[in-house]
């Protein structure tokens, strides 16, 4: 079918979609006026298109809108199946393919309604002379070679257009588009469009140009070769073509400020002088918004050539262009920077130091304009400022190192200044450089890995991909997309996966085999065995895999071995945590110990793997466990085991000296120190500290602590009152504690808590009151109380008791009902509270967990018992704790077999969680639920197979019943399961006895 054919089948198609009840826009009726072409359409009839009866156009053929101001009408521009021709369109108005065949304008605009995400654009063919794109991607748009875009957006978008056009992006207009052309930017980064749409239309239409005088788009393929050669460090290249494109275009700001900016590159300071002067004079004077770069450049040549009235009058020149400009930044600061280096080095230091003031109020962080404000003080003999300023400038590295005494001015930074003759060069036979394989090897080496994609294909080798590979390392891969299958090579397949094993699946297939896979360094990270062919799979790669970051679970269970786990933990020491709970052991533990570090030893491994023998067997397993075990943990006993153990060795010395009090004097974490050379004016010294390396209440050992160590901790850290040691906390702590934070009672030991601080936590927090003696419970506070929360009732003592119930019968609003208050008058005297490590409980909780999900029962259950004393200790009322205690150690009795401390521990459970306070967290009531529910089951089922006379066989159903009675609300059938599956069981042994 011709292609005049099919489009016309497609118009009909269109309009045939279009009937009533059938196809809509914008939830109107669609009402056609179809047109056989050639249309032309004149602007009279085209905005008379509010006043027809039909409300969109479909054109079979092709479609020329005469004259301007179609914006409004394109909306309603149905389907062309031939070319629309017109003097501008707005193609935003336009969907994907409504044109069938080509867009032919002067010009096309593309605007998204805001600046916060690009759109994109439909997918039309277009032949325009100009493109104007504000925040829309033209990916999806055929453009012809010779059309000139402008584009405003994503900058990293802009910035890869990749496209043979010519291509201006954000603010580059300025100095290409005529001055009626282009609106003024308020600053720089402004993402405003800023196209005068109106002149640009109408200039156009008049056949005027709409450039800047002296501007030359011929001019434009030496620009772009120019700003590639600078991009490669080609300063000679670079001059050439920027003199090149302003031979073509003299009015070209851009191309006689490249001129300058290599001949700076170079350190042809003089030369480059003179450029600047020449493209200052070119930047449009009415872009006050813009920092003209040129006199800020000029300004810096001229101070490195030593002419400090030409740099003063070339800065000033800048920061007048920027006078009015509302908004400024760290160009701006510039400018001010340069000056006040001339008026310095001129000898007018209060000058210097007005300009330095505002250079460092427009950029604080500006460290050349800090080590400057040094210099100045350093000129007026005011050591300690200028050594303030001095420190503040090398605060993050020491590019400005050097002091005063030795360097008087910024000189030193630059290359010192030199002359080229570029300028005797004939431009005749100029040509942008041949786009070779080395152009490209050169173009990669000074580009980041990710720009590989602007290597044509056909030049991307197997020798420039393996230098991009190489450069790159091994953190950097999403350039990997774009490297040629046909590029791959042993060499380079072996590289990547030794230094990234997760790309294991991006290399061609007939290149993976077993000692590729074993190339993957121990380790790094990322491999993975879905990348990996099933026949290749063995014992070797399973333990490489685990080796370099694939899961333990991963691996078949046939080949999880000890020795598997053991290589793990070795690469990885947080694999620890998946190894299966019945191969775990002490060599395990002790090897993710010695190949950790300070932050996995505090956060991943529980206080049982941390014992003075497993500390031990870490310094067995290998000499990185010295540095590896943080130094609260160094005492005498493991640093006399270490010595014994290395002492011998002669690195010794050496290990022990960045281990000793001087590194951390010289700026090293507190921790790095071992604890064995700790004394007191070290850790007072080490608590003061106001970097994050300071030493804090809870990293100090206990052993460690007196009074005066005591003392400065909970100054420096009054929230850690925890921390430290009962022996050592006094009432004015606690006085202080509370009065910082008066809520938090439960911080405060029993015997500090006098009548003030317990007035401030009830004042903070009436529920605060279970923790108050019960000599300092007052009536209020104890009314306060049970209006937050009616059963703090059972707090109230018995003396008290009906005084607060009278004040509660006797509130108007009624809050507690007052049957409820009578039913519970007779209550028991309340028990005085104990003093609970509630910190030191939280801790040991997770470390319970921990445990069990590590599937450690044995050192879980010591755990739980640790939780468990804590609770008995300080006859704990909250049951939510108590339940999550008793249903860990069940579980865990369950699991390890200990029937008999099974059977106690569900006993237990019942008799505690069916009495006391219920939980105040949420969740407390499910905890509870499901804590009493498995215990009266596993007391009922315990006996299945015992043959037991009916009475014992009703007792233990009736603890099934009760545990089915207790379902929670949307609970599902798998829940349950377990739970009927025993009723069931018991119920036919019921059964079986009655018949």
């Amino acid at each position: 079918m011709p292609a005049s054919a099919r489009a016309a089948t497609r118009a009909r198609r269109c309009i045939d979609g279009s009937a009533a009840g059938g196809r809509e826009i914008d939830d109107e009726p669609v009402r056609l006026l179809l047109l056989s072409g050639p249309i032309r359409i004149d602007p009279a009839l085209w905005q008379g298109l509010d006043n027809a009866d039909w409300t969109h156009l479909a054109v079979d053929g092709d479609l020329h809108l005469d004259g301007l101001g179609h914006d409004d009408g394109m909306a309603r521009l149905f389907f062309v199946s031939g070319d629309l021709h017109a003097d501008s369109v707005n193609l935003g108005e336009l969907p994907s393919n409504a044109v069938a065949g080509r867009i032919v304008s002067h010009c096309a605009w593309l605007y998204a309604g805001d600046d916060c995400a690009m759109r994109t654009a439909p997918e039309l063919r277009l032949h325009t002379r100009f493109l104007f794109a504000w925040f829309y991607s033209i990916d999806d748009l055929e453009i012809c070679p010779e059309a000139v875009i402008f584009i405003l957006g994503n900058g990293d978008y802009c910035a890869d257009l990749g496209l043979p056009n010519p291509a201006f992006q954000w603010h580059e207009d300025v100095h290409v588009l005529a001055e009626p052309c282009v609106a003024i930017v308020p600053r720089e980064g402004a993402d405003a469009d800023g196209w005068m749409k109106d002149a640009i239309e109408r200039a156009l239409s008049r056949g005027q140009s709409i450039y800047r005088e002296g501007v030359d788009l011929a001019s434009y393929p030496y620009h772009r070769a120019a700003q590639e050669a600078a991009g490669l460090s080609d300063f000679r290249s670079a001059y050439l073509l920027h003199r090149k494109s302003a031979s073509i275009s003299p009015g070209y700001y851009e191309a006689w400020y490249g001129m300058g900016d290599a001949l700076f590159g170079a350190g042809a300071y003089r030369q480059a002088l003179a450029a600047c002067h020449r493209a200052g004079g070119l930047f449009p004077p009415d872009q006050h918004g813009l920092v003209n770069q040129a006199w800020n450049d000029g300004a810096l040549c001229a101070l490195l050539l030593g002419q400090f009235d030409s740099a003063i009058a070339l800065a000033s020149l800048s920061i007048d262009h920027n006078h009015d400009t509302q908004y400024k930044d760290d160009g701006h600061a510039h400018a001010y920077r340069y000056r006040a280096e001339a008026w310095l080095l001129s000898g007018r230091l209060d000058e210097a130091l007005a300009d330095l003031e505002q250079a460092l109020a427009l950029c604080p962080g500006d460290e050349a304009s800090l080590w400057l404000t040094g210099l100045a003080h350093h000129q007026r003999q005011d050591s300690a400022q200028a050594r303030f300023y001095h420190d503040e400038a090398n605060k993050y590295h020491s590019t400005y190192e050097a002091f005063y005494d030795t360097e008087g001015s910024t000189a030193h930074l630059y290359d010192a200044p030199t002359e080229v003759d570029w300028h005797t060069l004939a431009l005749d036979a100029l040509d942008p450089p041949p786009k070779d394989e080395a152009y490209w090897r050169n173009f990669m080496r000074h580009h980041d890995a990710n720009q590989l994609w602007r290597v044509p294909p056909a030049e991307r080798s197997a020798t420039l991909c393996m230098e991009v590979v190489q450069a790159a390392g091994p953190h950097q891969t999403d350039y990997i997309k774009d490297i040629p299958a046909a590029a791959y090579t042993r060499e380079l397949a072996q590289h990547l996966v030794a230094s990234a094993p997760g790309l294991l699946g991006v290399i061609p297939a007939h290149l993976v085999d077993k000692a590729l896979c074993l190339s993957a360094r121990p380790g790094s990270d990322g491999f993975s065995l879905d990348h990996v062919p099933l026949a290749l799979c063995d014992a070797d790669i399973y333990t490489r895999a685990v080796q370099c970051g694939e899961r333990i679970d991963r691996v078949p269970p046939a080949h999880v071995t000890r020795d598997l786990c053991l290589a793990a933990v070795r690469a990885h020491p947080g694999m620890l945590a998946s190894v299966p709970g019945e191969l775990l052991d002490d060599a395990l533990i002790a090897a993710a110990i010695a190949r950790g570090d300070y932050a996995s030893f505090d956060q991943d491994l529980p206080e049982l793997y941390k014992t003075p023998a497993l500390l031990e067997r870490a310094l067995d397993e290998g000499k990185c466990a010295l540095d590896a075990i943080p130094g609260n943990r160094f005492d005498a006993a493991l640093f006399a085991f270490a010595r014994q153990r290395y002492g011998d060795d002669a690195d010794w010395p050496d290990i022990v000296a960045r281990h000793g009090q001087a590194v951390v004097e010289a700026g090293a974490a507190a921790l790095v120190c071992w604890s064995v050379f700790w004394d007191e004016p070290f850790m007072l010294a080490q608590i003061a500290r106001r970097k994050k390396q300071r030493l804090a209440p809870s990293g100090i050992p206990e052993r460690c602590y007196n009074e005066a160590v005591a003392e400065a901790a909970f100054r420096r850290e009054p929230d850690q009152l925890h921390c430290i040691p009962s022996a050592f906390v006094t009432q004015a702590m606690c006085d202080q504690a509370s009065g910082a934070n008066p809520g938090a009672l439960a911080r405060i030991p029993l015997r500090f808590r006098t009548s003030a601080i317990c007035a401030r936590a009830l004042a903070a927090n009436p529920a605060n009151l279970p923790l108050v003696p019960l000599a300092l419970r007052s009536v209020d506070a104890c009314v306060r109380a049970v209006r937050q929360k009616k059963e703090h009732l059972g707090s109230v003592p018995c003396a008290l008791r009906a005084e607060v119930i009278e004040i509660l019968v006797a509130d108007h609003r009624k809050r507690i009902d007052e049957a409820w208050l009578n039913l519970n008058r007779g209550q028991g005297e309340p028990r005085e509270p104990r003093d609970f490590d509630a910190h030191r409980f939280a801790q040991v909780a997770r470390e319970l967990d921990m445990l069990n999900a590590r599937e450690d029962y044995p050192r879980a259950l010591v755990q739980a018992a640790l939780a468990e004393n804590m609770l008995d200790g300080a006859d704990w009322p909250d049951l939510a704790l108590w339940a999550h205690v008793l249903d860990k150690k069940r579980a865990i009795c369950d699991e390890l077999g200990l029937w008999d401390l099974h059977e106690a521990t569900c006993r237990k459970t019942i008799a505690i969680l069916t009495q006391g306070e219920p939980g105040s967290y949420p969740g407390s009531a499910t905890a509870i639920r499901s804590a009493l529910r498995w215990s009266y089951f596993r007391l009922g089922t315990r006996r299945l197979d015992a043959g037991l006379p009916p009475d014992a066989l009703q007792a233990d159903l009736a603890l099934v019943e009760q545990a089915l009675a207790m379902v929670g609300p949307h609970e599902d059938e798998a829940t349950l399961k377990p739970f009927r599956k025993g009723h069931a069981a018991l119920l036919a042994l019921v059964a079986a006895q009655q018949a």
